[in-house]
This record gives C-alpha cells, structure tokens and sequence, in this order.
C-alpha cells in the first residue's frame, strides 16, 4: 500500500479541494485519492503538527469528499493547507 502525505491541496471557485499533493513531488485529483483509498491502494495523512489519517467521507448528498480525523488542532484540516 502507498502512503502518501498531503501537504496542499487545490479548490474550484466554490471552495471545494478538486486535487490533493505535495508541491514538486505529486499531485492527483480528489477523485483518485478517493478511489485510492476505497481499493485499498493507497492510504493519505496530513502532518501539521501530528499525522492525521485522510478518509472517504459522505455528504448528506452523497457525494464523497476528503476529509481528515477529527482533533484538536485546525491547522491539519485539508481547508487550511496551503495552495498546489
């Protein structure tokens, strides 16, 4: 399994992060990311100040989306990293 750590992120118009990576070294869409982790394939996390997992998450609406585990700190929020 790959496990790759997201360190910026990309948003449309409306705000919502449509890419996930690590500046110079990768990029993807959210999509693959969420694919990857449903197949098992790959696993993300968010180091800012601790490592916090990525996961698959649902809107009411249906749609899936990345967020990461809930804790104490703002700053590991994919919403606040910085800029692909």
């Amino acid at each position: 399994m790959a496990i790759r750590q997201i360190t910026h992120v990309s948003k449309d118009q409306n705000g919502d992060i449509t890419a996930v990576g690590s500046r110079g070294l990768w990029r993807e869409p959210t999509s693959t990311a969420i694919f990857n982790i449903e197949i098992g394939w790959a696993s993300y996390y968010v180091e800012c100040p601790l490592r916090t997992e990525v996961y698959v998450a649902k809107s009411l609406a249906g749609k899936k989306f990345l967020k990461t585990r809930a804790d104490n700190s703002m700053r590991n929020n994919l919403d606040n990293l910085p800029r692909l």
